[in-house]
Protein backbone atom coordinates (compact mmCIF):
# COMPACT_ATOMS: atom_id res chain seq x y z
CA UNK A 1 0.00 0.00 0.00
CA UNK A 2 2.71 2.44 0.83
CA UNK A 3 4.24 1.87 -3.02
CA UNK A 4 0.74 2.21 -4.19
CA UNK A 5 0.87 5.93 -2.51
CA UNK A 6 4.38 6.71 -2.77
CA UNK A 7 3.61 5.89 -7.04
CA UNK A 8 -0.17 8.16 -7.11
CA UNK A 9 1.97 11.21 -5.24
CA UNK A 10 4.52 11.13 -7.81
CA UNK A 11 2.19 11.37 -10.49
CA UNK A 12 0.51 14.02 -9.04
CA UNK A 13 2.95 15.79 -8.19
CA UNK A 14 4.10 15.60 -11.88
CA UNK A 15 1.16 16.69 -12.87
CA UNK A 16 0.95 19.72 -10.73
CA UNK A 17 4.33 20.87 -12.13
CA UNK A 18 3.64 20.10 -15.53
CA UNK A 19 0.25 22.10 -15.15
CA UNK A 20 2.31 24.82 -13.84
CA UNK A 21 4.92 25.13 -16.28
CA UNK A 22 2.18 24.83 -18.82
CA UNK A 23 0.67 28.30 -17.03
CA UNK A 24 3.81 30.67 -16.57
CA UNK A 25 4.87 30.33 -20.31
CA UNK A 26 1.87 32.76 -20.64
CA UNK A 27 1.88 34.90 -17.52
CA UNK A 28 5.61 36.12 -17.79
CA UNK A 29 7.08 38.36 -20.57
CA UNK A 30 9.62 36.78 -22.83
CA UNK A 31 12.12 39.92 -21.84
CA UNK A 32 13.38 41.88 -18.87
CA UNK A 33 12.79 45.00 -18.48
CA UNK A 34 14.73 47.64 -20.52
CA UNK A 35 15.19 44.93 -23.42
CA UNK A 36 13.51 45.37 -26.96
CA UNK A 37 10.56 43.42 -27.81
CA UNK A 38 9.11 42.01 -24.61
CA UNK A 39 6.03 40.58 -24.95
CA UNK A 40 3.36 40.23 -22.51
CA UNK A 41 0.61 37.59 -22.64
CA UNK A 42 -2.63 38.32 -20.97
CA UNK A 43 -4.91 35.83 -20.06
CA UNK A 44 -8.86 36.44 -19.74
CA UNK A 45 -11.25 34.29 -17.90
CA UNK A 46 -14.83 34.32 -16.05
CA UNK A 47 -15.35 34.97 -12.58
CA UNK A 48 -17.16 32.32 -11.12
CA UNK A 49 -18.77 31.65 -14.48
CA UNK A 50 -19.99 34.62 -15.35
CA UNK A 51 -21.27 37.21 -16.63
CA UNK A 52 -18.19 38.84 -15.04
CA UNK A 53 -14.17 38.50 -16.62
CA UNK A 54 -11.14 39.71 -15.17
CA UNK A 55 -7.85 39.69 -17.22
CA UNK A 56 -4.42 38.50 -15.45
CA UNK A 57 -2.87 42.52 -15.58
CA UNK A 58 -5.06 45.06 -15.01
CA UNK A 59 -2.53 47.70 -16.48
CA UNK A 60 -0.26 46.28 -19.24
CA UNK A 61 2.58 48.47 -19.32
CA UNK A 62 4.62 48.61 -22.79
CA UNK A 63 7.53 50.75 -24.11
CA UNK A 64 7.37 51.78 -27.93
CA UNK A 65 10.96 52.77 -27.97
CA UNK A 66 11.52 49.19 -27.55
CA UNK A 67 9.06 47.46 -29.81
CA UNK A 68 6.78 46.12 -26.54
CA UNK A 69 4.12 43.68 -28.03
CA UNK A 70 0.81 42.53 -26.17
CA UNK A 71 -1.44 39.77 -26.48
CA UNK A 72 -4.39 38.10 -25.24
CA UNK A 73 -5.72 34.32 -24.60
CA UNK A 74 -8.56 32.80 -22.70
CA UNK A 75 -7.29 30.79 -19.59
CA UNK A 76 -10.62 28.90 -19.44
CA UNK A 77 -11.86 27.79 -22.76
CA UNK A 78 -14.01 30.92 -24.08
CA UNK A 79 -13.59 33.16 -26.36
CA UNK A 80 -13.15 36.80 -25.74
CA UNK A 81 -12.87 40.18 -27.72
CA UNK A 82 -10.63 42.78 -26.29
CA UNK A 83 -12.33 45.95 -27.72
CA UNK A 84 -10.87 49.62 -27.74
CA UNK A 85 -13.11 51.54 -28.92
CA UNK A 86 -13.20 52.29 -32.93
CA UNK A 87 -9.93 54.51 -33.62
CA UNK A 88 -8.95 54.51 -29.81
CA UNK A 89 -6.54 51.53 -29.98
CA UNK A 90 -2.75 52.02 -29.73
CA UNK A 91 -1.62 49.00 -32.19
CA UNK A 92 -1.51 49.33 -36.36
CA UNK A 93 -3.54 46.40 -36.98
CA UNK A 94 -6.87 46.13 -35.14
CA UNK A 95 -8.85 48.28 -32.29
CA UNK A 96 -10.16 44.65 -31.60
CA UNK A 97 -8.24 41.33 -30.56
CA UNK A 98 -10.67 38.20 -30.35
CA UNK A 99 -9.00 35.36 -28.47
CA UNK A 100 -9.04 31.55 -29.20
CA UNK A 101 -10.44 28.79 -27.10
CA UNK A 102 -7.15 27.49 -26.24
CA UNK A 103 -4.63 28.97 -24.62
CA UNK A 104 -2.31 30.53 -27.75
CA UNK A 105 -1.76 34.10 -27.47
CA UNK A 106 -3.44 36.29 -30.07
CA UNK A 107 -0.57 39.26 -30.44
CA UNK A 108 -1.80 42.57 -31.02
CA UNK A 109 0.64 43.68 -33.31
CA UNK A 110 3.17 46.57 -33.51
CA UNK A 111 2.38 49.99 -32.00
CA UNK A 112 1.14 52.90 -33.73
CA UNK A 113 3.95 54.93 -35.57
CA UNK A 114 2.19 58.33 -33.94
CA UNK A 115 0.98 56.33 -31.02
CA UNK A 116 0.87 58.94 -27.78
CA UNK A 117 3.30 58.06 -24.97
CA UNK A 118 2.55 58.33 -21.41
CA UNK A 119 -0.87 57.96 -22.21
CA UNK A 120 -3.65 55.04 -21.36
CA UNK A 121 -5.20 53.30 -23.52
CA UNK A 122 -8.63 51.38 -21.68
CA UNK A 123 -10.43 48.68 -23.16
CA UNK A 124 -13.17 46.35 -22.50
CA UNK A 125 -13.28 42.77 -22.36
CA UNK A 126 -16.73 40.50 -24.20
CA UNK A 127 -17.22 37.20 -24.21
CA UNK A 128 -18.18 35.63 -27.42
CA UNK A 129 -22.56 35.24 -27.83
CA UNK A 130 -22.41 37.85 -25.05
CA UNK A 131 -24.03 41.38 -26.26
CA UNK A 132 -22.70 43.68 -22.95
CA UNK A 133 -18.89 43.48 -21.79
CA UNK A 134 -17.78 41.37 -19.03
CA UNK A 135 -15.05 43.68 -18.02
CA UNK A 136 -15.06 47.62 -18.75
CA UNK A 137 -12.87 49.63 -17.81
CA UNK A 138 -13.80 51.65 -14.77
CA UNK A 139 -11.95 54.40 -13.12
CA UNK A 140 -11.99 52.86 -9.21
CA UNK A 141 -10.51 56.47 -8.59
CA UNK A 142 -8.83 59.36 -11.34
CA UNK A 143 -6.46 58.20 -13.63
CA UNK A 144 -7.15 54.72 -12.04
CA UNK A 145 -8.19 52.60 -14.67
CA UNK A 146 -9.15 48.24 -15.35
CA UNK A 147 -8.54 47.17 -17.64
CA UNK A 148 -6.15 49.31 -20.28
CA UNK A 149 -2.90 49.63 -21.30
CA UNK A 150 -0.20 52.36 -20.58
CA UNK A 151 2.44 53.42 -23.16
CA UNK A 152 5.81 55.02 -22.10
CA UNK A 153 8.41 56.15 -24.55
Amino acid sequence: MTLRIRIISSLLMTLALAEFGCHREHAIDSGQPGVDKRKLAIGVHLVDGGPSCAVDYPVARLSKNHQDMVGWYSADGNKFTIDFGAGQGPFKQSDTITTRTDTHVVWAGPLKDDVATDHYFPYSVTQEGKSQPCKTAQPSKPGDYDPGVYITK
